[in-house]
């Protein structure tokens, strides 16, 4: 997804945590970022924009866009683009002292597939994931541990709750895989052929399993040694897992939207799938809080960058959605 610009909110107090990765550790400090509705002259990047939690007093901070929060609240990861030549570049900004750095960069005609950021818990690692596979990158030095795997057909990776390992999906293979995020060889945890879309948590590891192609399935848990998967979730809905809550006990999990999306709210203990919202146009899950009470949602821009969507919270007990900002959809919290 191609941002329109960043901005960062501070001063969300009392919230902890990172819907997508959680941290074992309270964070240091609570913000958000999100994508601003302006652009710059140039035709690829927005703007990194810093505002307080009302959206007011902002200050335009950097190029860049689609930005990362760091579970610990210091640092926000973002991509820069340029069109000629061809590059891109992960960048990393200290939120304290405005201090940026690129710590990753990638030439070619394909450098813009890049996909995804993600931090680990620990704030100290970022997985990258572009048309090359997945590297993991030293948030301070920019130096690279360990390619984790080489492919094109790579899905978003996860941490292990502790920052040691992660797990993906090879979409080629349909299985799922663990590997230390240091070094050695990935190993499969589960026998594909159609399994794919992992979220580690500090229950297990939940991936979606489809019963064939094109026939949709549910979220299946397992351990990082691959003993003892099984059915979560019996919808039969195609839902695919996206963050647990902190504590393990909650599962964030969705219909990515082509056209319509949904979000769903699971159980982990009993595996009971409640549908939080129907069926809404270009609604993605942005991350759930660490007390898993609260989803950050984004609306309406799809697939191309606009200035016509929204960033909204909704509780997970249900009830209605409280809009924080218009005009953005992606966003980023450790809340």
């Amino acid at each position: 997804m191609l941002g329109l610009g960043l901005v960062v909110l501070t001063g969300l107090a009392g919230c902890g945590g990172s819907g997508v990765a959680p941290s074992p550790r309270p964070p240091q400090q609570v913000t958000m970022v999100y994508e601003s509705g302006a652009r710059p002259a140039g035709p690829i990047d927005g703007w990194i924009w810093q505002s307080d939690v009302t959206g007011r007093n902002a200050e335009r901070l950097t190029p860049g866009q689609s930005p990362v929060l760091s579970p610990d609240g210091r640092f926000v990861a973002f991509s820069r683009y340029q069109a000629k030549p061809s590059m891109w570049s992960a960048m990393v900004m200290d939120l304290n002292s405005r201090a940026t750095r690129q710590i990753f960069a990638r030439k070619g005609d394909y450098a813009h597939a890049t996909s995804s950021l993600t931090w680990s818990p620990d704030s100290s690692v970022l997985a990258l994931v572009d048309e090359q596979g997945i590297t993991v990158v030293d948030r301070d030095t920019g130096q690279i541990p360990q390619t984790i795997a080489s492919s094109t057909y790579l899905g978003t990776p996860s941490f292990s709750p502790d920052s040691r390992q992660i797990t993906y999906a090879d979409d080629a293979s349909g299985r799922v895989f663990v590997a230390s995020a240091t070094g050695g060889d990935p190993s499969p945890i589960t026998m594909g052929p159609h399994d794919f879309g992992p979220v580690w948590g500090p229950t297990g590891i939940a991936f979606a399993r489809w019963l064939a192609a094109g026939k949709p399935g549910d979220i299946w848990l397992a351990q990082a040694n691959g003993e003892g998967p099984r059915r979560l979730t019996h919808t039969n809905a195609g839902i695919q897992p996206v963050a647990f809550s902190a504590d393990g006990l909650n599962l964030i999990a969705q219909n990515p939207a082509s056209h319509n999306g949904r979000i769903w709210a699971v159980d982990v203990s009993t595996g009971s799938a409640r549908d939080l919202t129907g069926w809404v146009g270009d609604l993605f899950p942005q991350g759930v809080s660490r007390d898993g009470t609260s989803i950050l949602v984004g609306i309406g821009c799809g697939g191309v960058p606009s200035a016509t969507g929204t960033i909204e919270v909704i509780p997970t007990s249900g009830g209605p959605a409280r809009t924080i900002t218009r005009g953005p959809c992606r966003a980023s919290w450790n809340a």
